[in-house]
């Protein structure tokens, strides 16, 4: 694990208090971009391990689908922090795929980068 007392999204110094989330994981949101991160950073081994056990695919897209509108609306404000748009954009650990879907309607060339295969079957889109 590591730590950080930077967000990973703006390089702002401006995180909250950690909030635990489970099983004794804390997240930090930035106070400028509202991104949330995992603290502190797990090991992709850890990730693989809390994935498995506590967040599998059904639940995972069951969760994203019922809160597409808020993270539509965090992506609006990422979007906001980019200094060139549209352009090309890559996202590492894309999750579902939700946020570069997104990206590839408002004129961005979206990239991904999965190390789950399972979550990359799912969140791929069509070439």
């Amino acid at each position: 694990m590591t730590t950080s007392d930077h967000c990973i999204v703006c390089d702002s110094a401006d995180l909250g208090e950690p909030v635990e989330i489970n099983n004794g994981w804390h997240m930090r949101v930035c106070g400028k971009c509202q991104a949330g991160t995992t603290w502190p950073t797990p090991t992709g081994e850890q990730m693989a391990a809390t994935n498995a056990e506590t967040y599998p695919l059904d639940v995972r897209v069951a969760i994203y689908t019922s809160r597409a509108a808020e993270f539509r609306a965090r992506a609006d404000q990422l979007m906001e922090l980019l200094p060139v748009r549209p352009s090309s954009l890559l996202d590492f650990g894309c999750n579902l795929g939700f946020f570069l879907a997104d990206a590839k309607k408002r004129g961005w060339r979206e990239s991904q980068a999965w190390k789950s295969t399972r979550l990359a079957a799912h969140g791929a889109p069509p070439r």
